[in-house]
């Protein structure tokens, strides 16, 4: 698709990501099942020339409290963690800084709303030219 010049590719896993249990194998098992695919995916894109101009975004729209709730953890919106691989992006940078627990961002705060809209925004102009 990438190939062909499709300008936004979604690939889902699935929803058993929502860990409220099974702090241990849940997000371990759902780790093994999309770490081959993942990496299979970017070194494709990099043997096909494609990944400077693809951007790679394995992400959710939650991140997790530092902190269990029983056994799982609760939905932290304040403090986000996210990987990016290709779109120029300089590997190993690290942008937004939490305090020291992780709960909260407290430099260089980003909202979802405007880290996405790029992409969107970039999608839709160029799927109307």
């Amino acid at each position: 698709m990438v190939e062909r010049g499709v300008c936004f590719v979604q690939c889902s896993h699935s929803y058993q990501w929502d860990q409220h249990g099974n702090l241990k194998s849940g997000p371990e098992s759902n780790a093994k099942q999309v770490d081959q695919p993942i990496t299979a995916l970017i070194r494709d894109l990099k043997n096909r020339g494609l990944l400077d101009a693809s951007l790679v975004l394995p992400g959710s729209v939650f991140e997790r409290t530092p902190v269990a709730q029983g056994d799982g953890l609760a939905h932290n919106p304040y403090g986000f963690t996210l990987w990016l691989a290709g779109g120029g992006i300089k590997g190993g940078t690290s942008y937004v800084t939490t305090e020291e627990l992780g709960y909260f961002a407290i430099e260089n705060k980003v909202s979802r709303c405007v880290f996405m809209s790029p992409f969107f925004i970039g999608s839709v102009s160029t799927m109307s030219n």
